[in-house]
């Protein structure tokens, strides 16, 4: 297809799965407002696609509904939106925002893995825990610490920042993952990087709880 911009009718409630699927030319798409939920590779394998408008009303993305967007720059999660799967090994992406008021609680682990180009991110206050499993290790000073084994942001190898709006309860945040992660999560609380693995260069970022 030769098609570089399209804009789906808001009275579009539903897209079927591959429907932009290996769209060559296509560099904008703007989703309609009635349109509640990603389906399974709705968007996909689109080489030059920049920019994606999410409009409000959406209330799902699924782990699968977006794939292999390597140009995709910038990406705004609607205030709807309740549950995102993975968002994932997009090569371009700058900028992620989450709209302001968003009831968003849970993330999955590896929810923004290989990202590489993404270099800040303001999770947001509704945020109470990323899907993960947790392991506790015994500290030199004899204290034992849980930390949450989540690897959200691995191979995120230009983040530098993870910013934490106030009112974030930290009590399921306590360690989160990234490469190249240089100035540590800022919570409006104290936080600081306790360790940096020698295996797995991956920075572990303790949350004081």
């Amino acid at each position: 297809s030769k098609i570089v911009n399209i804009s789906i009718p808001d009275n579009v409630i539903s897209i079927g799965s591959l429907c932009f699927d290996n769209c060559a030319m296509l560099e904008e798409l703007i989703l309609p407002a009635g349109l509640t939920s990603l389906q399974y590779r709705v968007i996909s394998s689109c080489p030059v696609l920049k920019k994606i408008v999410i409009q409000e009303g959406l209330k799902s993305i699924s782990a699968s509904s977006l794939g292999t967007l390597n140009s995709l720059e910038e990406l705004t999660i609607p205030s709807t939106v309740t549950s995102i799967g993975v968002i994932s090994g997009f090569k371009a992406l700058k900028k992620l925002t989450f709209a302001e008021g968003i009831q968003l609680t849970t993330l999955s682990s590896g929810v923004f893995a290989s990202c590489t180009a993404l270099e800040s991110i303001t999770l947001p206050a509704s945020l109470k825990s990323f899907g993960t499993s947790y392991i506790t290790m015994t500290l030199p000073n004899g204290q034992k610490q849980r930390y949450a084994n989540t690897a959200a942001f691995r191979g995120c190898t230009a983040l530098e920042s993870v910013t934490m709006e106030s009112g974030v309860e930290n009590n399921n945040l306590s360690n989160l993952s990234a490469e190249g992660l240089s100035s540590g999560v800022d919570t409006g609380q104290s936080a600081h990087i306790v360790q940096r693995s020698q295996s797995s260069q991956l920075f572990d970022i303790l949350l004081h709880l």
